[in-house]
């Protein structure tokens, strides 16, 4: 029965302090609970500053590296590296975070000599890449909120470590740039170097080409197809002159071997242009200077004039017989008649082979002519086709040969390093203030805690204690109203005992408040830098 009231009388007080609690009543409880929530709070914040002061400090050494634009206007010269600052800081970041490249600076600077025993390496280089700070600093008014600069750092506990080894970093980061654009470069002009010389020899297979086709049809090239007509129109004439010619030479055979049969005596003075009344000597003449005419207009090799040397030949003989004199005279005359007719009828007969000869090579060459004349459209066209291939791969080799010009000019661009590059600005410095744990939040959450604390373990105390105070509990125990309410009444002890306890609240703050400053001062910053920050801020705001 005791217990049952005892909980009912709890919780009666509880709900009724849940409830009811006003400031008045909070000031009450502070005032009963100060010493309990005074020890409990300077023990707290000594416990809070000695694990402050144990905590493992992280400094972060930091260089601010610049990103500067190709020096040389791009209209001069474009660089064959593209994307943007971004992506290629994210590229060399790769290149220089492989495990090989992080386990020499591991090894240089003797980086994680316990970890090493007891962790594997996969754990080691994954701690290593967690202390590496890299932040981008972007132009935001820029397009695109270009990358104009970026932060790369180390952390560790020991800040001349964190310093060299961010320095190593930062000197790993600016030789990769380097070699990573020349290498781009390098492969580019490369590339097209390789492309220019397949074009090249492209180019040169189908000159070949064209030049071989020119030397095999060159009777049938399009550039001389004006002199073939004219040599066919030339051919054409000079075959109906042969033809009117060899009419001439059949008719005048016809004519003599009459003369030859019926042996007429007066048949050689048919004509006074047959030469028949002529003598030998005469004909000799009329031939010679015939040849000497001729010679002038035609060849050596010309069948006219072959045909005239034989001639004068024969009748050299004839001359040479009739000057002898030692035939009849009578007997000489018919004699000399009838070999001067089978004379001339051998020598047209001999003249008309010639021409008919000349005329069948005649006909074939105009034939000949006339064949490459029919021949010359698709030569053209042929040769046509051969010329547009190789007018197209000399200007895809021109192309390509100016694409190579500009890729070795970006490439010495690249290799000065006149293009975009990372400048140094800030070098890494030894840190002075870890960047982990922040003391002022420690500190101030330390001193935070230690106020709750003592608040809170004084209201867990009071909501512990089962004292009745109050008329208000009473009623909320009883279920009924007091008859009366008798207030306290106080004496001279109870008001020094009230004055001793707000001296010991007043003290009690001015404790902590100069345990603060203290702290501040000591662990944080010095008072007089701190108060400076804060009224620097203060204008700013």
């Amino acid at each position: 029965m005791n217990t049952r009231n005892g909980l009912v009388k709890n919780a009666a007080v509880t709900a009724l302090m849940a409830d009811t609690l006003t400031f008045e009543n909070y000031l009450a409880i502070a005032k009963r609970r100060m010493r309990l929530m005074l020890s409990v709070a300077v023990v707290v914040l000594i416990i809070s500053v000695v694990v402050i002061k144990h905590l493992p400090l992280r400094y972060r050494s930091e260089a601010v590296v610049s990103v500067e634009s190709q020096q040389i206007p791009e209209g001069i010269v474009k660089s064959t590296v593209v994307g943007f600052a971004d992506q290629r800081i994210g590229i060399i970041k790769q290149r220089v975070m492989t495990d090989n490249r992080l386990l020499e600076v591991i090894d240089k600077f003797r980086l994680f000599s316990e970890e090493r025993v007891e962790k594997p390496q996969s754990e080691i280089l994954s701690i290593f890449r967690k202390n590496v700070y890299l932040e981008l600093i972007r132009d935001r008014a820029a397009r695109r909120g270009g990358i104009i600069a970026f932060t790369l750092g180390y952390e560790d506990e020991d800040p001349k470590i964190a310093a060299a080894v961010a320095s190593e970093l930062v000197d790993m980061f600016l030789e990769e740039n380097v070699i990573t654009r020349t290498a781009r470069a390098t492969e580019t002009t490369e590339f097209l170097r390789q492309e220019a010389a397949r074009l090249r020899e492209q180019m040169s297979a189908t000159e070949k080409k064209v030049a071989d086709f020119k030397q095999e049809h060159s009777n049938e090239l399009p550039e001389h197809l004006q002199l073939r007509i004219t040599m066919l129109e030339s051919s054409k004439s000079r075959g109906l002159a042969l033809e009117r010619e060899i009419m001439d030479l059949e008719q005048e055979i016809r004519f003599l071997e009459t003369q030859l049969v019926t042996r007429d005596a007066t048949l050689p003075a048919v004509s006074a242009t047959d030469r028949a009344l002529l003598t030998p000597v005469q004909q000799l003449a009329a031939l010679k200077a015939e040849l000497t005419e001729k010679s002038a207009i035609y060849a050596p090799a010309h069948p006219d004039l072959k045909w005239l040397k034989r001639r004068i030949q024969k009748m050299e003989k004839l001359a040479a017989a009739s000057t002898a004199g030692k035939q009849d005279p009578t007997a000489a005359s018919t004699d000399q008649a009838k070999a001067l007719l089978e004379t001339q009828i051998d020598s047209a007969k001999a003249r008309l082979v010639s021409l008919r000869d000349e005329k069948m090579v005649l006909q074939k060459e105009s034939d000949q002519l006339h064949a490459r004349i029919m021949e010359t459209p698709q030569i053209e066209r042929e040769l046509k086709d051969l010329t547009r291939d190789y007018e197209t791969a000399k200007a895809e080799y021109d192309t390509m040969r100016e694409k190579q010009r500009d890729a070795e000019l970006a490439e010495s661009l690249e290799v000065q390093q006149k293009a975009e590059r990372f400048v140094l600005l800030e070098s890494p410095q030894v840190p002075n203030v870890p960047v982990w744990p922040n003391m002022r939040k420690a500190y101030a959450m330390g001193f935070a805690l230690s106020i709750g604390s003592g608040a809170g373990i004084g209201l867990l105390a009071e909501f512990l204690d089962k004292s009745i105070r109050g008329a208000e509990m009473l009623t909320s125990i009883l279920q009924h109203p007091p008859l009366v309410a008798v207030p306290y009444i106080e004496n001279s002890v109870d008001r020094r005992r009230d004055r001793v306890h707000r001296l010991m609240f007043l003290l009690a703050l001015l404790f902590l408040l100069i345990a603060a400053l203290v702290i501040t001062h000591f662990f944080i910053e010095p008072l007089g830098v701190f108060a400076d920050s804060m009224l620097g801020e203060t204008a700013l705001l």
